[in-house]
Order: structure tokens, then sequence, then C-alpha cells
């Protein structure tokens, strides 16, 4: 997609071992608690994290894709930043660190999905990754006015939309696409 990339710090990394900062953009992180030294979810202390994460040489960033909290007195992640835009961003600011967007495949139309990773590739000079996730939370993909499909089908529905994106990656002007979810 890009031209001009570095070389991809999780693919090109030596390390057998690939470190990451796992929920960085959803309250509490990956901990369900309420303590008040736990993150904020503020755009500076994102930018910070990230700062410091590449200068340590941690290999990669990755969000987790939330629309709504889990209730309760903790709210499990109820605030949270969308990841596309937020994985722009933090890629723009950062030079070596590879930077992820995860989505689940319900909530996103892949015309829409390849364009977006198209573009933060752009940004990043090639460190951008993509977290697919074929849909877990059916109180979540009911919100898209959606019907959470079986497991299986979750998978096939995960293929076909990325194989269609690989064709708008891939194929030069116009095509057509006919599968059994997209068309």
């Amino acid at each position: 997609m890009n031209e001009s990339k570095v070389q991809h710090p999780v693919l090109s990394s030596k390390n057998k071992l690939k470190l990451a900062v796992f929920g960085l953009n959803v309250s509490s992180g990956c901990s369900m608690t309420n303590l008040d030294n736990t993150l904020k979810i503020e755009w500076d202390e994102s930018l910070e994290i990230a700062k410091m994460a590449e200068l340590i040489g941690i290999d990669a960033i990755i969000p987790v894709a939330r629309w709504k909290g889990m209730g309760g007195d903790i709210n499990f992640n109820h605030r949270n930043f969308e990841t596309f835009t937020w994985a722009a961003g933090l890629s723009a600011a950062t030079e070596k660190i590879s930077i992820f967007a995860t989505f689940h495949v319900p909530t996103v139309h892949p015309i829409r999905a390849a364009k977006e990773v198209a573009t933060i590739d752009h940004i990043s000079k090639g460190r951008f990754g993509l977290n697919l996730v074929a849909g877990w939370n059916e109180k979540e993909i009911n919100m898209f006015g959606l019907k959470q499909r079986s497991h299986d089908d979750r998978y096939d529905v995960a293929e076909e939309w990325l194989n269609l994106c690989k064709d708008l990656w891939s194929i030069e002007g116009e095509f057509d696409y006919h599968g059994k979810y997209f068309n």
C-alpha cells in the first residue's frame, strides 16, 4: 500500500517474542478496577505512553474495540477511543512502533475499513496493523441494529470481509464483487 514504508516493527523484529501494550485506549485498560490511578483515557496520556513504549522497544500498541461499558459499579471500559482514528493519531506521533486498530467485523463495512487502513498505512509509513475480531459482544453488535451470528458464520463473514478488503487494496480500477455476505 505505502511505497515509502519503514520496516514493520512486528514483522521485522529479530525477537521471537513480540511485546505489545494492549488496551491503552479503554478506561482502566484491561483491569476491572475502579482505582484512581488507572488509565483516564485522555489523548495526552495515550501519546505519552505510546512514546514511552516506543522508546523502550515495545513492538506494538493494540487497542480494544468497545462501544459501551460492561455496566455495574466498575462499568469496565465505559470510556474509550475509537480505534481507527486513535491509531492514525498515534501513527503520526511515533516513528518506530507498530500501531494497530481493533474492530469487530459486523460494525465496519469492508469498503470503509479498506480506505481507513490504506490511509493509516500511509500515515504510519507501513507500521499499521489490523486486529480483526469476528464479533463477540452481542450487546454491542445489537447496538448497530444487527443480530449476532453463530460462531462459524461470524468467521465465514470475517473471511469474506477480509478477501474483499484485499481485493480493494490490490485490484486497480473498478471491479464487481459478488459474495455470500457482500456485493
